[in-house]
């Protein structure tokens, strides 16, 4: 079946070399994600945990309570629909306290943080047949709340292994006390290696470029890079004196070759070498043109690096070119003026303005009744896949997400036609 997809692939000579030479190439590729995904299972975070004293259990319990009332008070006190979040109420579990394991006694800061910032723990490690792991679902405990003061966690239920109840002053962790396992992040890890798995063995013409670079003879097309005159640079236009940055026409040429490529533009530089400030050029270059982008890096930071620079620029800018949306949860984004961009906040604001319109309409028709009407039950889905999300989405020209994360609907975006991917 491989060599039928093989011999659809434009310019890249003989399907059947080149099937033979991705194998090839490909297969050290493959060799190390195995090896680093295995790796990452072998080295999840663990800690020891113990059951808090009744005390520290009606402290733990206290706390929670006044920081949901908190924000039950400011949510009650916001003038517009938009301001006022849902109420919370407060979640019910288990609470156990973080320890460091008998064996690591010095446990970094990072190692609870991540335990206090995650969704889900496991209280088994994974299990290894051979090169592949697996963790057990059974093991799966859920994070309902977590209390960094007393570096505790409100899991969904307690472990099957329970140790003894510590008592007023802490008992001291004894070796074999049970443990508690995060699951390290190995999504991007699997992703590359399914999509290395479809590029090798059903490679799509549009993946043709791709190919081409594990070939030894291939075909490439020449062609022209656009032409940006010197007044529309934006991020990369020349000082006040006239002069250009160092590096600055190095960039503009990337630009303008990302701009032309009928394939792909690779830019390759260490921190610092202006990198972000090339891609933000393209993005607004991007804009111009009336095409949509999709921005994805591995990191939250670059992402939202790239998505500061811009909504700075705009800000001041006579000319509004991007309508970024940033896929993924609030509390992963990395700097706060992005929160208000992030897609659960737009279609938060826009659903709350619309919706204060519907319940005080100025200089209204009563013919659009039944209108409002329609629109108001459109309204009422509040997911991922609501009405104002599905307009959000299909209005922003720059959608920009951390490829860590799994998201249907950054995958439905990808697919969508005229889009450039950065």
């Amino acid at each position: 079946m491989a060599r039928l997809f093989y011999m659809s692939l434009p310019g890249v000579g003989d399907w059947n070399t080149v099937m033979r030479q991705s194998g090839a190439q490909l297969a050290p590729y493959r060799t190390y994600l195995m090896t680093a995904k295995k790796a990452a299972d072998n080295r999840a975070l663990s800690l020891s945990w113990r059951l808090p004293t009744p005390e520290e259990r009606k402290e733990l319990d206290r706390r929670q309570q006044e920081s949901i009332i908190q924000a039950k008070q400011r949510a009650e006190k916001a003038q517009r629909r938009r301001d006022r979040q849902a109420l919370q109420s407060v979640p019910s579990g288990e609470w156990v306290i973080l320890e460091p394991r008998p064996d690591r006694s010095e446990e970094p800061d990072t190692t609870f943080d991540a335990f206090l910032d995650a969704k889900e723990v496991s209280e088994r490690k994974p299990a290894f047949r051979g090169k592949a792991s697996s963790w057990h679902p059974e093991s799966r405990i859920g994070v309902n709340a977590s209390d960094r003061e007393a570096l505790a966690l409100l899991l969904s239920r307690l472990p099957t292994d329970i140790p003894p109840t510590a008592n007023k002053e802490g008992d001291e962790v004894k070796s074999g006390t049970p443990l508690l396992f995060l699951r390290p992040n190995t999504w991007p890890l699997e992703c590359q290696s399914k999509i290395l798995e479809a590029l090798e063995d059903r490679p799509s013409p549009r993946l043709a470029p791709l190919l081409r670079l594990v070939s030894t003879r291939p075909q490439w097309n020449q062609f022209e890079g656009d032409y940006v005159s010197d007044s529309d640079w934006v991020f990369l236009r020349r000082e006040r004196d006239g002069a250009l940055r160092d590096g600055t026409t190095e960039q503009r040429q990337f630009v303008r070759c990302a701009l032309g490529t009928p394939d792909f533009a690779i830019l390759e530089g260490p921190p610092g070498s202006g990198k972000t400030t090339a891609i933000c050029e393209l993005i607004v270059q991007l804009a111009r043109a009336g095409k949509r982008v999709l921005l994805v890096a591995s990191t939250h930071v670059a992402v939202d690096n790239v998505l500061e620079r811009l909504i700075e620029w705009q800000d001041e800018a006579d000319e509004k070119l991007v309508m970024p949306i940033r896929i993924g949860d609030e509390s992963s984004v990395t700097s706060p003026s992005i929160n208000a961009w992030v897609l659960r906040n737009l279609q938060r604001t826009w659903r709350g303005e619309i919706l204060d319109h519907l319940d005080r309409p100025r200089d209204v028709k009563p013919e659009g009744a039944e209108a409002r009407k329609i629109l108001r039950e459109a309204l009422a889905p509040e997911g991922k896949e609501s009405a104002i999300a599905r307009l959000l989405l299909d209005a922003s020209n720059l959608v920009a997400s951390c490829n860590t994360q799994q998201s249907r609907m950054r995958e439905r975006i990808a697919q969508t036609s005229n889009l450039s991917i950065i």
